[in-house]
């Protein structure tokens, strides 16, 4: 697993990790549920978001191939802090 990097996608998002992991670490990445995520931008509450370039999630703006949604707001937060978004990622 790689951190999710839109300049060289390997494959798509494999889940959000809880905490912060060290290279070569065993962690648990949650694919499915309500979890506080890293966001990047203003969300907006029952939007969809995706990965960003940056390792965060953001606003849907589907206009890239670079993109992959993993979920749903449902708290909003302000930019560069954790917003609540239901997972949906390979479900």
């Amino acid at each position: 697993v790689e951190v999710w990097d839109a300049d060289d996608i390997d494959g798509i998002a494999a889940g959000i990790p809880r905490c912060d992991v060290a290279s070569g670490s065993y962690f648990w990445n949650q694919v499915y549920g309500p979890a506080a995520v890293l966001v990047s931008g203003t969300v907006v509450l029952g939007k969809n978001l995706m990965t960003a370039g940056d390792g965060t999630a953001a606003v849907v703006a589907d206009d890239s191939s670079a993109e992959f949604i993993i979920g749903g707001c449902i708290a909003v937060s302000a930019a560069t802090e954790y917003a609540g978004v239901f997972l949906n990622i390979g479900a």
